[in-house]
């Protein structure tokens, strides 16, 4: 539920045959009234972020609800099906991967609703649009890089890469594409029209994500447990610099004009890299662990996910802190629509929220 938003609750009592009981009054009860209310009519109502278990009994029996209270901030709360795995967004149209499922869900962004589905014949781990939205590449959980055509929803092609390949990434040109392999520990180049391996490099088994530089030409990956940041280049796949950060380093966001390189660390702060000197600010702390971050089309906010599910949102000039966002479940992926208007959050509980 919303803060703010009532609902009404409904309790059956069954005998040992799960045989509906009549004539029974039913008496209810939150156990945090602070977080939700309910009247004895079985009528529920948020009060603000957070979990509550709402008890509905006669004597010697009960049943329980735990109810899930996200912040006021979230404009819809869209229920979709099985648990998101990540989001890829481009425009009005968002794909979402279901976990441990060879379906990606299509979503309408400007209506908030699912329009449709996506079958790749084997369960997906990752996707990502090209930079012009006319292509998904996705990764599956068996190794397969495939490609999707957007304007009709439709599976274009698999090719088997390697084992364990994530996070999809497309050059500026939509020519190439980029996928990890922690199980090799190798960075993988793939011809977008052919998915084709042109190239590949070593890099630390541990690392989970990559940034692209169109205005550098360069790769930027980090790996949690070796607590360092790479910078390749992306042409030619040579190592340029690195930078110890310490901590878990997770997600990235450059600045819009790709001189700054923001990084969200699961030790409960926010780096930020300037590119031109190499010079790393002085980390922000942050309430706790931080895992993916975006910036806002506007390039004015960063959206931070964090656990216990949050969402911090900071000023991307000074990195500040402005709000926090209470959503509940586990968040797996974020992005903006084009407007700046809505951060959409995946979760892996199986909705998405729609932030103002």
């Amino acid at each position: 539920m919303i803060q703010g938003e009532s609902a009404q609750f409904t309790a059956t009592l069954l005998d040992a045959d799960a045989i509906p009981i009549s004539g029974k009054r039913i008496s209810w009860y939150s156990e945090d009234s602070s977080a939700a209310t309910v009247t004895q009519a079985g009528l529920v109502t948020a009060i603000q972020p957070g979990r509550c278990r709402i008890r509905a009994y006669i004597p010697l029996v009960a049943g329980t609800a735990e109810v899930i209270i996200s912040d006021a901030a979230i404009s819809h709360h869209l229920l979709m099906s099985g648990p998101l795995r990540g989001l890829a967004i481009s425009g009005n149209k968002g794909y979402i991967p279901v976990w441990n499922s060879d379906s990606i869900l299509v979503l309408d962004i400007a209506a908030e609703r699912r329009t449709g589905v996506i079958h790749t014949g084997s369960p997906v781990a990752s996707i990502a649009f090209n930079p012009a939205g006319t292509r998904a590449y996705f990764t599956t959980d068996d190794g397969k890089l495939g490609a999707i055509d957007a304007a009709s929803d439709s599976t274009i092609g698999t090719v088997s890469i390697a084992p364990g390949i994530d996070a999809p990434l497309t050059s500026a040109d939509g020519g190439t594409v980029w996928v990890i392999s922690g199980f090799y520990g190798r960075l993988y180049a793939v011809n977008a029209v052919t998915l084709a391996v042109v190239d590949s490099t070593r890099i630390p088994e541990s690392s989970h994500r990559l940034v692209l530089n169109p205005t550098l030409n360069r790769l930027y990956l980090t790996g949690d447990i070796d607590a360092v940041v790479r910078e390749l280049d992306a042409g030619t796949l040579v190592s340029l610099r690195s930078w110890n950060l310490g901590g878990r380093p997770n997600g990235m966001a450059l600045s819009l004009d790709g001189t700054r390189l923001f990084v969200a660390n699961g030790q409960n702060w926010v780096d930020e890299i300037q590119l031109s000197s190499g010079v790393v600010s002085s980390s922000v702390p942050l309430p706790s662990g931080a895992g993916d971050i975006v910036l806002s089309p506007d390039g004015v906010w960063l959206a931070v996910i964090s656990t216990p599910p949050q969402i911090f949102f900071l000023y991307s000039s000074t990195r500040s802190m402005d709000k926090t966002v209470r959503i509940g479940g586990q968040p797996s992926g974020l992005g903006y629509r084009a407007d700046g208007t809505r951060l959409l959050v995946a979760n892996f509980d199986g909705w998405v929220d729609f932030i103002r």
